[in-house]
């Protein structure tokens, strides 16, 4: 894979100038600027019909990839830019290593969504919250999801078993959206479940836990979603 690339090394970077001060997260918990946290990950098992589609989508994956690999040229055979000449490649249709670029992206695509939507995530988040409104009724949630589709059904899961949540998402009208943000401020509704837009959009209030569902690589948006929870209250 290649290196990250560097503040001073990005658009923004260049644009804006060097950094002028840097202050790290432990220096920020050290200061009381951010309150103490503790960040838990959890594995979960896919019921068997997910197991095998995964298996399935992944043999696909691995062939295709090797096809690829053999037939890129020899200055992209491997990280982002391997990725990007497959992109660049399932675009041109009309031959067989455009099917097979295709292929790939379908099935990786594929694959994502059917870990985005595994049945165990639903049962695990609402386990999760049950429990911490055991220990603290007052508690406020923020809930991230990637998909708008799977947020919307998780929505619907945790509305069946009695939490008290409301939807936020890009796709939601601005007044349903605002409604819903209203509500979790009040404190009306103790959990906010949303596709990624709350990461960078309104303003909400401090949380005591943030539930991070289905997430990208992306370690920008990850701490996007941290920050969101780290609000000193």
């Amino acid at each position: 894979e290649s290196a990250p690339v560097s503040f001073e090394e990005s658009l923004l970077g260049k644009e804006l100038g060097g950094l002028i001060y840097e202050l790290s997260l432990a220096q920020a918990l050290e200061m009381g600027i951010i309150p103490p946290y503790t960040i838990k990950h959890y594995g979960l098992d896919l019921i068997p019909s997910e197991r095998a589609e995964y298996e399935r989508l992944s043999r696909v994956i691995s062939e295709a990839r090797q096809d690829l690999e053999n037939r890129a040229p020899a200055k992209v055979t491997r990280g982002s830019g391997f990725f990007a000449w497959i992109q660049r490649t399932s675009q041109k249709p009309g031959s067989e290593l455009s099917a097979l670029a295709a292929r790939f992206l379908s099935a990786t695509a594929e694959r994502k969504e059917l870990l985005y939507k595994a049945e165990a995530r639903f049962k695990a988040v609402a386990r999760l919250l049950r429990d911490e409104f055991a220990a603290n009724p007052e508690a406020m949630a923020i809930l991230f999801h990637e998909s708008i589709e799977a947020v919307n059904a998780l929505l619907v899961h945790l509305l069946a078993q009695r939490l008290p949540v409301v939807l936020e998402h890009s796709k939601l009208p601005r007044e349903l959206r605002e409604t819903s943000l209203d509500l979790f401020r009040r404190g009306i509704a103790r959990v906010i479940v949303s596709a990624r837009s709350l990461i960078e959009g309104f303003d909400v209030p401090a949380v005591d836990v943030g539930i991070i569902v289905a997430s990208s690589t992306s370690v920008r948006q990850r701490i996007q979603s941290m920050g969101r929870a780290l609000r000193k209250h």
